[in-house]
């Protein structure tokens, strides 16, 4: 790994789990963010941050079974290839608990082999296993390079066909998937970020992963704004929501929404509304938005109405 140079920025806390409505889980992160307020009329920001569950695009079936890879060769030397193979092992390993021992890499030197379905049947039945991967067609585009204020940012777009064949070489599951990664330095003092071709390694690693974690649920880092008042029952129902107790929150938000304040009142609507969300009831989130933006139009309130497809 290059040091000063940061690939897919993560934050590692503490989870803290819960169970809603029996099949919605979310994990509350232990952190707030306090944003101070722009005017004094105005009401703070707290960043409420939390992990969604999100299902598996596609049922895996692994079972007691044994696992082959089959990686396509393309264009890219063989670093990116072995990459996006050892990146996809990685992954399902960690999310399926299978051992390595009971997985299986074969290399695909000529690339018209899987687009040639006969010959790809043949290999799977002379070298596959009881489940079989085929990651073929993957394709790193022309990187982007951006600038802000404090950081150097290279933006690169990829894509990767990956076919899922049982023992039978009978195809269950296939998907084109295409994505980005960001690498990102700091412009004053860090490393300057340098050809996409000299992080090939970690590039084509991270394209195995994303790769194989369409085949597992997986935890998706969220965060919601909540508007903070002054006042007892601002403060409690802030505290409610922290405490992951949506419910409660939300009961002292629809009265406050009552408030002959156009202010306070279209931002406990929205608070609501948030919490509808989080709770998994979009329908509920809608009405409470768009009472929101009846009492006032707010900037919260507008990215709340984009974001559930108002």
């Amino acid at each position: 790994m290059h040091s000063g140079i940061i690939f897919d920025m993560k934050t590692v806390t503490l989870n803290l789990h819960y169970m809603v409505r029996g099949n919605f889980f979310i994990s509350f992160l232990a952190s707030v963010a306090f944003v101070s307020s722009i005017v004094s009329c105005a009401p703070q920001a707290r960043y409420v941050e939390f992990e969604e569950r999100v299902p598996a695009e596609f049922d895996l079936p692994v079972g007691g079974r044994e696992i082959a890879i089959f990686t396509v060769k393309e264009h890219f030397d063989s670093t990116f290839t072995t990459g996006i193979m050892g990146g996809f092992m990685a992954k399902l390993a960690e999310d399926r608990s299978v051992g390595l021992d009971r997985i299986r890499n074969y290399l695909v030197s000529d690339p018209d082999y899987a687009r040639d379905s006969a010959i790809l049947r043949r290999i799977l039945t002379e070298r596959g296993a009881g489940l079989n991967f085929v990651i073929s067609d993957a394709v790193m585009e022309e990187p982007v390079r951006k600038t802000d204020s404090y950081y150097e940012v290279m933006v690169i777009p990829y894509s990767a066909r990956l076919g899922v064949y049982d023992s039978l070489s009978n195809c269950i599951f296939e998907n084109v998937f295409a994505d980005s990664i960001f690498i990102k330095s700091f412009r004053y003092g860090g490393e300057k970020i340098g050809e996409a071709e000299e992080y090939m390694a970690e590039i084509s690693f991270e394209m195995g992963e994303t790769l194989a974690s369409a085949l597992s649920p997986q935890w998706k880092g969220e965060n919601r704004l909540l508007a903070v008042f002054s006042g007892n029952a601002w403060t409690k129902a802030c505290r409610m929501a922290q405490d992951f107790k949506w419910e409660d929150a939300m009961e002292i938000w629809m009265r406050l929404a009552g408030s002959a304040n156009p202010m306070h009142s279209a931002y406990a609507a929205y608070n609501v509304a948030v919490g509808c969300e989080v709770l998994g009831n979009i329908g509920l989130a809608k009405k409470w938005t768009e009472y929101s933006l009846a009492r006032m139009q707010t900037r919260e309130a507008l990215a709340l109405k984009e974001r559930l497809g108002l």
